[in-house]
């Protein structure tokens, strides 16, 4: 890294910062614990005015306490810039500090109210009107699945319990058989080990933790595959997404074979065994 221009560590801190501001937009989103962010300073600012005084940016930290989104530009360019030979500590002071001033004069009602302004009546519709209960078309943001208005809670007989983060592979088709034969559902999301401990009420149902996880008519199912058949099996009257019969038994052999390999991965991944990647290899 002896060659990097400092504005193109700009353009990347820049890029990081609007997609955080991006869950910081909504009141809906900005009131979770997703990142864990502070509250704005009494003042409405989201940046505080600078203060720096030091001659080097990887000083700056100690200014920007109290603050995350800043805290973690500031690090981010100051370790870049740290570790660049070809760039001054005057100059990485010089884009260090104007990346951070770039938001000083926003508060968060001057953000509500540009996001309020450029969203379409599509947009506003959906964050005030489809997704408290489900409506329109399928978003990981839903809590509660109804699809429209000829459905009501009561007819939820299934609880789905999922990847806070909507990137697990095994939960999202799950979630795609779900809106495929539109069952009506409710979501409990659950951090991934990578994000930390699971909730005790979690590990109760699922001992070892794993995801997804589904309750059905108040019976326990805690396997993507085994979710989906109970689902094809328990609702008769929704949208059919069982194979032909002429290729089931090669539908179900690919699906035995997927958790095979996969199983393999994983223990040649997270295990200390000297053969488990032998055995992932003899899998494939």
């Amino acid at each position: 890294m002896t060659n990097i221009s400092p504005w193109a560590v700009t353009a990347l801190a820049v890029s990081t910062a609007s997609a955080f501001s991006i869950a910081l937009l909504s009141p809906s989103i900005r009131t979770t614990n997703a990142f864990a962010l502070r509250p704005p300073p009494p003042n409405g600012k989201l940046f505080p005015p600078s203060t720096t005084t030091s001659s080097s940016a990887l000083h700056m930290g100690k200014d920007r306490q109290g603050n995350p989104l800043q805290t973690l530009l500031g690090d981010m360019t100051s370790s870049l810039f740290s570790s660049t030979s070809s760039i001054k500590p005057s100059n990485a002071k010089a884009v260090t500090t104007k990346l951070l001033t770039l938001s000083t004069t926003q508060t968060w009602d001057d953000i509500s109210t540009t996001l309020t302004t450029h969203q379409t009546p599509t947009e506003r519709a959906f964050r005030t009107q489809n997704l408290p209960l489900g409506y329109g078309p399928p978003s990981p943001l839903h809590h509660t699945r109804l699809y429209s208005t000829t459905n009501t809670e009561s007819d939820i007989r299934v609880t789905l319990y999922r990847d806070s983060a909507s990137w697990c592979p095994y939960c999202q088709k799950v979630w795609t058989t779900l809106e495929e034969k539109r069952i009506p559902y409710r979501v409990e999301k659950i951090n991934m080990r990578c994000y930390g401990d699971k909730p005790a009420s979690f590990t109760r149902l699922q001992p070892n933790g794993n995801i997804p996880v589904a309750v059905i008519d108040g019976r326990i199912y805690n396997q993507s595959n085994d979710i989906m058949y109970a689902l094809e099996e328990l609702f008769p009257d929704h949208k059919s997404l069982r194979p032909e019969e002429e290729v089931r038994g090669k539908a179900n052999e690919l699906l035995r074979l997927e958790r095979q390999i996969f199983g393999a991965w994983m223990y040649w991944l997270t295990g200390s065994g000297r053969n488990s990647k032998k055995e992932f290899v003899d899998t494939l």
